[in-house]
């Protein structure tokens, strides 16, 4: 795989795509422990 060589801007969409997944995926689970520790 290391001969493929994806356009930047793909790259960049792939990061972006990455990063918002991972921002989502934390405020939900710091959501889940307050609802936690207020129960």
């Amino acid at each position: 795989q290391s001969s493929f060589r994806a356009p930047s801007g793909d790259i960049i969409l792939l990061v972006q795509h990455c990063i918002l997944t991972a921002l989502v995926l934390a405020e939900s689970i710091r959501i889940r422990q307050s609802d936690a520790s207020l129960n």
